[in-house]
């Protein structure tokens, strides 16, 4: 009897307990049905970005569905590498191999064209980030190299934090905070590129996120290792902890004002974690028709997250009615 019980108790640790919860967006809208090969929402919630099959790209207001902009092939460049939408400076920006197209997010006008290059010639651009005034913007390449342009004085630095392709770029007061490929997350200044602090993994990066009030940053290799650093001096505050042999994450992001932290897996899934603790507290699915279907981005606004799948549908959670059930 007692082994019975044991091994019932086993099942329901490696099969039902782990199962996803099953949790009802509040809202659902599917912006298009056109192969999605990118998006972003922006901070407030009130636009969404999509790159879609040609390439084209287009933005719509998120409140009435409506389109801001589009852009179609002849206006991209060949190979979009990057995308990023600044809502506060009303900036547009997409990343070709060796340049970045700076657009108005409203009129759709372009505000100019910014040629790039790594420290390798055959490097090309891997990520892409800005400050929210959209007073200097930090493109990252295949080959660890960044550029930093400063949009408002036109001038340009070039440094080589990694020796691998940068994956993550953060904006951290006076310094820059990269992740890469190389398996190690380094914070340097943005003046002389002197590092600050560097943390080394075992493989190469998946996820980086800053929390919103700057104190903590979530950094996941490929295997096993997540944690949660202080951000200022790379510190470790925490782990997480799980039954399964490796967890890969691609999507992270800080709840406000709380212990929680929401990631998603490569597929469909989420997570809240008790960064605290290191544990698992709930898991569900976003809306999903294919075995493809990935997160691309997620935002909260009053106390609701907001998701953006691959499929190009926004989807809107109830984050405190979830949490209040852990």
């Amino acid at each position: 009897m007692i082994r019975v019980m044991l091994l019932g108790l086993f099942t329901c640790l490696l099969v039902a307990c782990g199962e996803p919860a099953m949790f009802t967006s509040t809202e659902k809208h599917q912006f298009s049905d056109a192969l999605v090969l990118d998006g972003q929402i922006s901070a407030d919630a009130k636009q969404v970005m999509l790159l879609i099959e040609g390439p084209n790209l287009a933005v719509w207001r998120t409140h009435d569905k409506q389109i801001v902009m589009t852009l179609n092939e002849e206006q991209l460049p060949a190979k979009v590498r990057a995308i990023s939408l600044s809502e506060r400076a009303k900036l547009l920006i997409v990343a070709g191999d060796n340049s970045v197209q700076l657009w108005h997010s409203l009129s759709g006008k372009l505000l100019g064209t910014i040629d790039l290059y790594a420290v390798d010639e055959l490097a090309r651009v891997s990520a892409l980030t800005t400050r929210k005034d959209g007073s200097e913007i930090a493109v990252g390449f295949t080959d660890g190299s960044v550029a930093l342009f400063d949009y408002e004085n036109k001038k340009m630095k070039q440094f080589m934090p990694h020796s691998s392709n940068i994956m993550a770029i953060e904006f951290y007061q006076n310094k820059i905070i990269t992740g890469s490929h190389d398996g190690s997350v380094k914070a340097w200044d943005a003046h002389t590129g002197t590092t600050q602090y560097q943390r080394q993994y075992t493989s190469r990066l998946s996820s980086l996120a800053l929390s919103a009030d700057k104190q903590q940053l979530f950094v996941a290799d490929g295997l096993k290792t997540q944690q949660v650093l202080l951000a200022e001096n790379g510190e470790v505050a925490s782990e997480l902890t799980y039954i399964s042999r490796f967890k890969w994450f691609r999507q992270a992001l800080f709840i406000p004002n709380s212990n929680y932290l929401v990631t998603s897996t490569p597929k469909s899934e989420l997570n809240v974690w008790e960064t605290s603790l290191g544990k698992e507290q709930v898991s569900w699915q976003i809306d999903s028709h294919s075995m493809g279907t990935t997160l691309l981005d997620m935002v909260i606004i009053n106390n609701e997250l907001i998701t953006l799948s691959s499929e190009g549908v926004i989807e809107v959670w109830p984050l405190m009615s979830i949490l209040t059930q852990l």
